[in-house]
This record gives structure tokens, sequence and C-alpha cells, in this order.
């Protein structure tokens, strides 16, 4: 499978591939055709400088001394960041890369990817947070991007006993709430969307421009009727269905072993072309889309 993306991983904590969580995200990429090039400190028994392992460019450098101080904090990553940047300097001129992914903590690794934004490469930060903090890092987030993002996505816990998931929910433009055919779990999301319609929508309380509701896990041999009797319960209380169903399959569970050769089931990566189609992702994609852009 051929592919022309180039993707710079960088990993501060630990040696690939001892950093397994790393090393899955880094094969599945090689494995769709991209050109992957992984940073990390020696360690573990790996201290080649840099090898070619399952089609991924491994480039290491000498961990430097753990810091038990501000000062040591400050000289082990200086040390650190200095290697990266110089390895990343290498990898742009010999392999070459169009996006980075710094793997955090720590959450200074943008620092090494800011030097390449003059040259036009991306990179993206996946920021720790909790539904309490959610919109805090958001801010951040968006007072410190530039270019400034036209959409934010948060992916929230179902539960709404977390801390916060309400008031973040409060604050959210779009809600879009995923259920299944089961009869516990639409009573369940019924009662929430409900609940959170007549107390903070319609009294103002909430910023909500709309609250959707999507079917997912959908088995064909399902009765169709099913799904229309708890549409029209939704529809009684004005809660809005999409149209796009997203169909059950078993590669939401293959995915999630580690033999896996393509992208299927992630957050961070797009999903393979090959299961778009039968997933309906793409259509899912499209129609929340033309909610957001009116």
């Amino acid at each position: 499978m051929q592919n022309s993306g180039k993707i710079l991983i960088i990993v501060e904590n630990l040696p690939v591939p001892f950093d397994t969580r790393v090393w899955q995200e880094a094969t599945t990429l090689a494995a769709n055709g991209y050109t992957v090039s992984v940073i990390s400190p020696k360690g573990k028994s790996y201290t080649k400088d840099r090898e070619v392992l399952q089609g991924v460019n491994v480039f290491r450098h000498d961990a430097p001394p753990e810091g038990n101080n501000a000062i040591g904090y400050f000289r082990e990553y200086s040390w650190t960041l200095k290697e990266e940047l110089r390895l990343a300097k290498l990898i742009y001129k010999e392999i070459g890369f169009d996006v980075i992914q710094g793997c955090n903590p720590p959450d200074d690794i943008y620092m090494v990817a800011k030097h390449f934004k003059k040259y036009g490469k991306n990179a993206f930060q996946i920021i720790r947070s909790t539904a309490a903090e959610a919109l805090d890092d958001a801010e951040d987030l968006l007072r410190n991007s530039d270019p400034r993002p036209d959409i934010v996505l948060f992916d929230l816990p179902g539960s709404l006993n977390t801390n916060g998931v309400i008031t973040t929910l409060s604050q959210m433009d779009y809600i879009f709430t995923p259920m299944c055919a089961d009869r516990l779990v639409v009573e369940s999301t019924l009662q929430f969307v409900s609940l959170f319609n007549d107390n903070l929508i319609t009294t103002g309380i909430s910023k909500t421009k709309g609250l959707y509701l999507f079917w997912t896990g959908v088995d064909g041999r399902e009765r169709t009727e099913l799904y229309d009797v708890y549409e029209d319960i939704a529809e009684e209380l004005n809660v809005p269905i999409l149209k796009t169903r997203l169909a059950d399959t078993k590669q939401y569970r293959k995915n999630i072993a580690e033999t896996r050769k393509v992208v299927f089931r992630s957050t961070i990566f797009p999903m393979d072309k090959t299961h778009q189609k039968s997933s309906r992702i793409g259509e899912l994609v499209n129609e929340i889309c033309c909610i957001i852009k009116g």
C-alpha cells in the first residue's frame, strides 16, 4: 500500500520499540504506506543511534541525567530538546516529514515543532485534560494557535456524574450524542436530552444551538420498525436524530488487537479508506458539517 505522507513522531520518556504505545502507532502507519520516523532516547538495551525496524526509521539520542530539583529538571529538558531538534533537522534533510506528532507528557515537544513551522510543517499537540478543565484548556489552545482552528471537537465522558460534564456541555455550540437500539440505552439517552433541553437550552442557561442524536452499532438484520418507534418518541420530545446510521462492524473490536494492519478505530489518525464506506463515518461527518456550517 502506497501513501505519500511522511510523519515524524517524537517521544521523550521511553525508547522505542520499548514504548509499545508509540510503537504500535508507528508500525500501523508504516503498514499503511506512510513514511514514519521516530525520535526517542536510548535505553532498555536499545542503544543504536539509528536503525530501521518494521519499516520505521528510528533515531535515538543519549538520555540526559535525570533531574531531582528545578535546576536539574531544566538541564534535563534542555538537553533533550536540543537533541530532539538536532535529530529532527537531520530527518527533515534526509527523509522529510509533513506532520509532527509530539507524544506527551511532558508538554514541551511543541518547542521542537515550532522550528519547522516556517517551512510549512504542521504539528498537533494531544492535550491532557478533564471535563472540568476542558474549556480552559481549549481557550489556551485557541489563544496560542496560528492559524486559529475553525472547529474544536470535545469528546466527553458519557456519564453526567463526571465532575464538570454538565458545565462543559452547556458551553458547546452543538452536541451530538450516539445511542444504540437498546431499550435501557435509549431511555437513558432520551432522559438526558429531555432534561438538558428543558433545564438548560430552553431557559437560555446553555449557549447550545442544537442537540442531536445519532444511531450507532446498527445491525442490518434488525427490524427498521424498531428504530422508527424510537424516532417517533424522540420527535415528540422535539429531539432531532441524524439521518446517517453507523453500521455495526467487527472492525471496532478487531482494531483493538495489536496485529491490526490498518487504522480504523483511532482518535489520532484518519480511518483507512477501505473501511470508510462500510462504516458510513464519512456520511456522518458530512451531515455534522452541514449542520455546523448552517
